[in-house]
């Protein structure tokens, strides 16, 4: 189910059994795997990868180049970001363009859970099966089967050694 108030360029790939809801929005390029869930208002940049029966909460906001493994959760809210020095313009007043920065990617693995408002900062990957408590800033790679929750990211136990 693609709603009709939904933005999915043509050159975006959803896969069976999808549910892409209200005010979403998909960018050119991004592959999304069956039976993924993306919540009302979410954004989806281009060139993203979004495993199957992952789900996205409402008004989340995945940036190129993110790639999401099979089964992961983002709540709402969410924020995956690429761009570790954001500016407008450069010292000369110049504005900046696509050129003028690289874009870093957050890697999400398998069965991992991004709790609702966290922030993932640039190039960072969360191993499988972590959990991210909501409204927690993520600024270091997080460990598989790790919890993490804080402005600080506190690591509060680990949860399973698979090792």
């Amino acid at each position: 189910m693609i709603s009709k108030h939904a933005i999915v360029d043509n050159r975006a790939k959803a896969g069976e059994g999808c549910s892409i809801w209200h005010w979403v929005h998909i960018r050119e390029e991004s592959k999304i795997g069956d039976n993924v869930t993306i919540g009302a208002n979410a954004y989806i940049d281009h060139h993203v990868e979004i495993g199957s029966n992952s789900k996205i909460g409402n008004g989340a906001l995945i940036y190129y180049p993110a790639k999401l493994g099979e089964g992961v959760f983002i709540g709402p809210q969410a924020m995956l970001i690429n761009d570790k020095h954001p500016r407008a313009i450069d010292e000369e007043g110049n504005k900046l363009g696509v050129d003028d920065w690289e874009a870093l990617g957050v890697i999400i693995e398998k069965g991992a859970s991004i709790g609702a408002g966290a922030i993932i900062l640039p190039g960072i990957r969360v191993g499988a099966y972590s959990m991210i408590g909501a409204g927690t800033v993520v600024s270091k790679d997080v460990p598989a089967y790790t919890t993490v929750v804080g402005a600080t990211q506190r690591t509060i136990g680990v949860e399973c050694n698979h090792e």
